[in-house]
């Protein structure tokens, strides 16, 4: 169970909170400028921590924040694509059907932070305030009033779910050498000159 946390200043996450800002700097997601240095006229989209506590009261329970951006009032937002093609139900009852057939070890996986993981850049131009009475990141992230310009897709961003699909799927063709299924672009197939190899759906 995942239990969503209203306090915003519990010192409890405060590593979590560290964590998810380390990884935007490792990742080059954003970089920061000060407000006169924004053009004129520029809209600004606000931000905020989702922070929440997951496999509540288990005893692998931890504390987790996102950095959630209100891309929805952006005015170009009816000119986003904001879909990411997702497999479908009949393909994964037919890959979980092959391979009981066949006695294959089968494995479900969750990427961390995976739209931090995009490799395209951006294909517009936003702005974006950090969290406001957010202590944690003045302490190690932006001077007070640096403002955030977004370099890559981030999570609360209507078209980035599209830009995870298109990393994730030069990951299984260009890298893993699998090939999409012609009835479905999300089930991917590995095969080699001594045969089958694995498939996964995503």
């Amino acid at each position: 169970m995942t239990v969503v946390v209203h306090d915003k200043v519990d010192s409890l996450f405060d590593e979590a909170t560290i964590a998810e800002i380390r990884e935007f700097n490792k990742k080059g997601t954003y970089e920061f400028l000060k407000e006169e240095h924004v053009p004129h006229g520029a809209k600004f989209l606000q931000s905020h921590f989702v922070l929440t506590i997951k496999t509540f009261e288990n005893p692998d329970e931890f504390f987790k924040a996102r950095l959630v951006i209100l891309g929805h009032p952006v005015p170009e937002k009816p000119r986003v694509v904001n879909e990411a093609l997702t497999v479908l139900k009949a393909s994964i009852r037919l890959a979980v059907a092959f391979i009981a057939s066949k006695g294959y070890p089968i494995w479900c996986l969750d990427i961390s932070q995976a739209f931090l993981q995009r490799e395209d850049r951006l294909r517009r131009t936003v702005y974006v305030r950090p969290p406001k009475g957010e202590r944690i990141l003045e302490q190690i992230w932006a001077e007070p009033g640096s403002l955030l310009h977004a370099i890559k897709p981030q999570y609360g961003f209507s078209d980035a779910p599209g830009y995870w699909w298109q990393t994730f799927r030069r990951w299984h063709v260009e890298d893993l050498g699998m090939k999409p299924s012609v009835l479905d672009p999300c089930l991917y197939c590995k095969l080699s000159n001594t045969g089958f190899e694995g498939i996964q759906g995503t």
